[in-house]
């Protein structure tokens, strides 16, 4: 797993520990499950451990069905159906760094942090230019900028959209930049751990690195690069 949305805790609360469970209710008749299966685990560091696993919901649901009736009318109604999610996760738990952090491979799967342990958690958001201000960046090749004029926003791509000097894109981007209103970027940077870096970051929490990392090291970037840079809506 290289790619995936942040999630960190909140309200003063740590992600001290990470382990498989499954836990059954009874809801409207069925039987529901909610659980949690760490896959793979390994060590960082002393006590810091990056786990990688799976993250299931089931709920009752009210569904809306068809039924062809005798005389060949059509019906429209609803049934009562256990529906699941599932999505895929990896992260860190707490150390004396930061308060853990968990990744969620879609936005659809950010219910998963409701149920990867114990604390409240809350999609991150990313200050972009504070990331990228603390890098030193070889290129940024897309990046989402507000604007001024008929349009809010504006997506520039090109070899490296810090160049662009005739149409006064470059001197956007550095404007977003120092006002914190990069929206997303693609980009290649240097890693103090891991050398150049190509990715892709949006404001939103949403973070990606192309290569051949493994999960273990995508988080150990994400620890290292990203967290320092991440807070919550409040925060920013």
């Amino acid at each position: 797993m290289k790619r995936g949305t942040l999630g960190i805790p909140i309200d003063g609360t740590r992600l001290d520990e990470v382990e498989s469970q499954i836990h059954t209710s009874r809801e409207a008749g069925h039987d529901v499950r909610i659980g949690v299966d760490v896959s793979e685990q390994h060590d960082l560091r002393g006590d810091a451990i990056c786990f990688e696993g799976r993250v299931l919901r089931e709920r009752v649901e009210e569904v809306e069905s068809a039924v062809v009736t005798e005389s060949g009318g059509i019906r429209i109604g609803a049934k009562v159906e256990k529906t699941q999610q599932w999505a895929d996760v990896s992260g860190a738990e707490a150390t004396d760094r930061h308060d853990g952090f968990v990744l969620v491979d879609s936005s659809d799967g950010q219910f998963a942090l409701d149920i990867v342990g114990r604390p409240v958690m809350e999609p991150a958001r990313l200050r972009l230019g504070e990331f990228l201000g603390a890098h030193d960046v070889y290129s940024v090749t897309t990046a989402g900028m507000n604007t001024l004029g008929p349009v809010d926003t504006v997506t520039s791509h090109g070899s490296d959209v810090r160049q662009d000097t005739e149409v006064g894109i470059g001197e956007l981007y550095e404007s977003n930049l120092r006002a914190e209103a990069l929206s997303q970027a693609r980009f290649t940077l240097q890693s103090e751990r891991f050398g150049p870096v190509r990715g892709y970051a949006a404001s939103s929490g949403y973070i990606e690195v192309y290569g051949d990392m493994e999960t273990a090291e995508f988080v150990r970037f994400i620890e290292d690069d990203v967290i320092p840079h991440a807070g919550t809506e409040e925060d920013l």
